[in-house]
């Protein structure tokens, strides 16, 4: 494993059908080696960061969450994305497909942090979101009591933050732990195979 994903996202509900993800509980760092990563399949660790202690506050208040974030902010910029409303939070090209239809800027996290609190008093709120943000720069605070034992040490956790926002298919790189800390995250994964009729 090489990379750690935080999650504190919302993503709108995909009213299709889709094969189940394998789910497991109660999950030990020898379970999750011998029965997990050994299969190299996708799997839904449930309760797997329920003691986080900014999921015990996230599970009482999604905003208090975000706050306690602000106050671990050590102000260094970070990217973020900001998409127009009529966008309703679907990352992709303009019509002319001649750029993005997103800004792009660098800025502290607790300012982005503020437009998330402030966008959601919106009927219909801009899209806001940081991606793969390194914790250590951004939020070093937060490594202290927001680890997982089934990884080495050098894994460096990375956040990622916003209201509502939906990414293309992509493919990562490296292998990944996404932890939902607060609010609602779907995937939609397809098999390796698939590659071909993807691109």
């Amino acid at each position: 494993m090489r990379t750690l994903r935080i999650q504190f996202l919302n993503s709108p509900t995909m009213p299709q059908s889709f094969t189940p993800i394998p789910e497991w509980h109660a999950v030990s760092p020898e379970q999750f080696h011998t029965d997990i990563v050994s299969q190299c399949r996708p799997a839904i660790l449930r309760g797997f960061v329920r003691h986080w202690p900014l999921v015990k506050v996230a599970q009482q208040s999604a905003a208090e969450a975000l706050m306690r974030l602000q106050a671990l902010d050590s102000g260094v910029p970070v990217d973020a994305i900001l998409l127009r409303p009529e966008e309703k939070g679907r990352v992709f090209y303009t019509p002319a497909m001649d750029g993005f239809n997103f800004l792009r800027n660098r800025l502290p996290i607790s300012e982005v942090i503020a437009q998330i609190l402030r966008y959601a008093q919106f009927a219909a709120p801009p899209s806001v979101a940081v991606q793969s943000a390194q914790v250590a720069a951004c939020l070093p605070g937060l490594l202290n009591d927001h680890t997982l034992d089934v990884l080495v040490a050098d894994v460096l956790p990375r956040i990622w933050l916003g209201n509502h926002i939906t990414t293309p298919t992509h493919i990562d790189g490296s292998d990944n732990i996404a932890c939902v800390v607060a609010g609602r995250r779907q995937f939609v994964l397809f098999p390796p195979e698939q590659i071909a009729n993807l691109y």
